[in-house]
């Protein structure tokens, strides 16, 4: 079952705006859930949400600047579970070569 935080609360919390969080979330950044007519965030959302508070607050990165840096940092973390996926299974033939050809298989570290 999903838990949601009210963005009202979240918003004092971090000392921002809620209106703040509404505009990211027009602008597609963020994901704001309706829970008893009140805008919600879900809780495993949260360190997405805190992301683009602190890169706002702490670092003065306007909107646009926001959404360029969220939406890098995700094609970025799924280029290296790509690249994790890959390397698992080059292990996999490389174990396969080592177990196939013992002492023909070259270790190239």
């Amino acid at each position: 079952m999903e838990k949601y935080i009210a963005l009202k609360k979240l918003a004092e919390f971090h000392h921002i705006k809620e209106a703040f969080l509404n505009e990211l979330a027009e602008d597609g950044i963020i994901e704001i859930h309706i829970v008893d007519s009140e805008p919600c965030a879900v809780s495993e959302d949260l360190a997405k949400f805190e992301r683009a508070i602190r890169l706002y607050r702490d670092l003065g990165v306007n909107k646009e600047g926001i959404e360029i840096i969220m939406d890098m940092r995700e094609k970025m973390e799924m280029m290296q579970r790509e690249l994790n996926r890959l390397k698992r299974e080059l292990q996999k033939y490389e174990d396969f070569m080592r177990r196939s050809y013992p002492g023909d298989f070259l270790d190239i570290d």
